[in-house]
């Protein structure tokens, strides 16, 4: 499972980034996003000093600061080595897990993304959630364009009614669902649509075959109990280091 896990971490990751391996190290990279830890990271197998060094030349190349993640199982001691090059920990990725739920939702309030006006109002609906700057817009526009032609991804919008209220994407590894980009606008929050859309996503993930759900939370978004409500357990977690 772990190696599924991440397996669709990566991959959907990198439909945002451009990925470059280095021996068993992934490393994922869009200048765009440079400020951002999450389109922009290391990871995989970090085993040598020589590997970090061809990170950080990487990344630098492109004016990009480099971020880490070091997984829990790799036995090379990193953490050592990365203070020693100027990296300090930012903060904690929870990969989180539960089984998919087959069963028919009962009134279907997410709706896939199909069109180019669907698509922006996904759009607008993620850059509020996460208060997006201005400056990624373009970059969003042409990678999410590109998810729409994929067999693998799929963007929902929530609804209440006929207002759009959420965001969501669903990434299909196997028999393995990834949930990424989960957000609803401030406005809209501390109404249970959290919640409801992650369920029906769930349900909507069984429906398509797979057997597990995956989502990744920060420790310090403190999202952790909630998931957990939700049928969710820490499978693992990784530290994220930041240079």
């Amino acid at each position: 499972m772990k190696e599924l896990l991440e397996e669709n971490e990566n991959g959907f990751f990198s439909l945002w980034s451009d990925k470059e391996t280095y021996r068993r190290a992934i490393l994922l990279c869009n200048p765009v996003f440079h400020d951002d830890p999450l389109f922009n990271h290391a990871t995989g197998t970090l085993d040598s000093e020589d590997v970090i060094e061809f990170i950080i030349r990487y990344f630098d190349s492109r004016n990009v600061r480099p971020a880490i993640y070091a997984n829990p199982w790799n036995l090379f001691p990193l953490r050592e080595v990365l203070l020693g090059y100027g990296f300090r920990l930012w903060d904690e990725l929870f990969v989180e897990v539960r089984g998919a739920d087959p069963q028919s939702p009962t009134q279907s309030t997410l709706r896939p993304v199909e069109d180019t006006d669907a698509l922006r109002t996904w759009i607008e609906i993620y850059e509020s959630a996460f208060k997006i700057p201005s400056y990624w817009h373009r970059e969003i526009e042409v990678r999410t364009k590109t998810m729409l032609r994929r067999d693998d991804v799929t963007l929902f919008v929530k609804y209440a009614g006929e207002i759009p209220v959420g965001s969501l994407a669903a990434y299909f590894t196997g028999d393995l669902c990834g949930l990424y980009c989960i957000g609803t606008p401030p406005k809209y929050r501390g109404k249970g649509i959290g919640s409801s859309m992650i369920n029906e996503a769930v349900r909507v993930a069984g429906m398509r075959g797979a057997r597990a759900v995956c989502l990744q939370t920060l420790a310090s978004d403190k999202l952790t109990g909630f998931y957990e409500r939700l049928g969710f357990r820490v499978a693992y977690k990784k530290q994220v280091y930041l240079r």
